[in-house]
């Protein structure tokens, strides 16, 4: 079997019955300079980055505002489409001056985070797991199962949430 033209890997999954090759082409994945975000007005949050698992072996990085002390109360602001944590750039200052601390990340796909090249490439499955890797991680603060969170779900991503492990 010729391998994908961005692998060199192929997966073999075995069926019930036959043994079936299944080659699950990796994904062409976009990053968008930071150059780019250098003067977005009213938005001085520094970023904070997150790799995780994209499912075919490679790695999506994901962006983030992650504003306010580390063991306050969080808050996590979710965008929806066509939209990015820029959405909630006046919401942040205010929620961090009340004593929360304030999570905002980007959906792969937008604002600062990787950008899978191909529409199929997103699906509601895909963006479940990749933002459950991402709220589970070191690097977005939980490390670990989340006890307590007061979420502000903008679009679909309330039904996506519900659905975080």
């Amino acid at each position: 079997m010729t391998p994908s033209k961005y692998s060199d890997t192929i997966n073999v999954t075995i069926w019930p019955d036959t043994e079936q090759v299944k080659q699950e082409a990796l994904l062409k994945i976009l990053r968008t300079p930071d150059a780019c975000f250098a003067h977005v007005p009213d938005y001085p949050y520094p970023p904070h980055w997150t790799d995780i698992a994209s499912g075919t072996g490679q790695v999506l990085r994901i962006h983030a505002v992650d504003e306010g002390p580390r063991d306050a109360a969080p808050v996590l602001l979710m965008h929806g489409e066509p939209s990015w944590s820029f959405l909630y750039r006046h919401m942040i200052a205010g929620l961090v001056a009340k004593g929360h601390r304030v999570v905002a990340p980007d959906l792969i796909g937008f604002g600062k985070s990787d950008k899978p090249s191909e529409q199929s490439d997103y699906t509601y499955e895909r963006h479940v797991a990749w933002m459950s890797a991402w709220l589970h991680s070191a690097e977005g603060g939980y490390n670990g199962p989340v006890r307590w969170l007061c979420r502000f779900c903008h679009s679909w991503w309330y039904s996506l949430s519900n659905r975080w492990g």
